[in-house]
């Protein structure tokens, strides 16, 4: 796992710098899923049409609307989110004559809503829900149906590209306990990106560029991250011994006993597992 390849981006830079390096691709994204939302096929089309596609629209930010709930957010956090979510409820409405407005306007309430939730927390939460439902295929390969099934495939799209966007904003404020964790986000999160990067069709090439880079550089503040991070070791004893036995005997520093007990989640710190993790230092 630690030998798995990653775009080379960010250089030398500062784990501060490739954070700037997220908000900066951040912006980028929100002026590219503007344009990928004129993949839309929404001119000269019957009301039936552009009556799905305001649906499948409606779609993409009903999922942002659902993470917002599923993460848990304070009042005072909500009351960034919310303001940037209903500006993108109002832009549905225009979306048959400016699905551009709607497609940066889910993407700052997808900035904002990263921006606020707790990272690990959202990032087990898209880990939990999986993909995105897969978009609903034509009855029939012409005529409308097919359309619909194209403007479907689209916010499909984009909602995946949502989740990744706001994951990404989120990955630059996190940290983690060990190399462990680090590792295990890491994948996680480059299968939210890779999830909306295989949807994304031809007329999308400006939002998947900016969302690959995005993937790289979280990669890659990631395991700078982890440089510093001990590993994780299994120890075990035939007894259930106390915490602050096991923290002289593998630290020689009895102040580590509140860590171990933690990391363990035991009942009660005079009793930990035969066999459980610690960190190697």
């Amino acid at each position: 796992i630690e030998a798995t390849a990653e775009p080379a981006l960010g250089g030398s830079l500062s784990i501060g710098a490739l954070a700037g390096q997220i908000y900066a691709l951040a912006s980028s994204i929100s002026t590219a899923a503007g344009a990928y939302a004129q993949a839309f096929r929404l001119a000269g089309q019957p009301a039936p049409v552009v009556a799905a596609a305001v649906t499948s629209a409606a779609g993409s930010l009903g999922d942002l609307v659902a993470l917002r709930g599923l993460v848990r957010l304070t009042p005072a956090q909500t009351a960034v989110v919310d303001p940037l979510l209903d500006a993108a409820e109002l832009s549905l409405a225009v979306l048959p004559s400016d699905p551009a407005a709607f497609g940066a306007a889910l993407s700052l309430a997808a900035i904002a809503l990263g921006d606020q939730a707790d990272p690990a927390l959202l990032l087990a939460t898209l880990d939990s829900l999986g993909p995105p439902l897969e978009p609903t295929p034509a009855a029939v390969s012409t005529g409308t149906a097919q359309v619909i099934a194209l403007n479907d495939a689209v916010a499909v799209a984009l909602t995946a590209s949502m989740r990744a966007l706001a994951l990404g904003e989120a990955m630059a404020r996190r940290t983690y306990r060990d190399r462990a964790e680090a590792t295990l986000a890491r994948l996680l999160a480059a299968a939210v990106f890779e999830d909306a990067l295989k949807r994304i069709g031809r007329e999308g090439l400006d939002l998947a560029r900016d969302l690959s880079a995005l993937r790289g550089v979280i990669a890659e503040l990631v395991t700078r991250q982890s440089t510093d991070l001990a590993p994780v070791l299994t120890v075990s004893a035939p007894a259930r011994l106390p915490s602050l036995w096991w923290a002289w005997r593998l630290y020689a520093s009895p102040a580590r006993a509140a860590e171990l007990a933690d990391r363990a989640r035991v009942a009660h710190p005079s009793f930990m597992p035969e066999t459980f993790e610690a960190l190697a230092a």
